[in-house]
């Protein structure tokens, strides 16, 4: 599914993905609220620097309802205490704020 930021909405099927690009034929297209009637809840593996903020950004933008982050097997990020509190505002569990997401600001 894709939405314009306009009020219109698609629905699609990929055709083909790539490394570099992706191609979707568009099925249809109509009117829509701009919101997705799904409640998306991200498992996102915890990444060093600057990655972290930017894949919430980036799921926030996309309606993401919330946020769990994850220690994964090949992972090489391990926070402790208060580095972990800190990094999560509510410890385990990160709920974005609707207002930050795109088009709505």
């Amino acid at each position: 599914m894709l939405f314009d930021g306009q009020g219109l909405e698609a629905g699609v099927r990929l055709v083909d993905v790539s490394r570099k690009q992706t191609l979707a034929r568009v099925e249809a297209v109509w009117s829509g609220s701009g919101e997705s009637p799904l409640s998306v809840h991200l498992g996102q593996a915890i990444s060093k620097g600057d990655r972290m903020d930017y894949a919430i950004q980036k799921a926030v933008e996309l309606g993401v309802a919330a946020i769990t982050p994850l220690y994964t097997e090949r992972g090489d990020v391990r926070l402790k205490g208060d580095r972990e509190d800190k990094s999560w505002p509510t410890g385990r569990r990160w709920l974005p704020a609707p207002a930050s997401k795109a088009g709505e600001r």
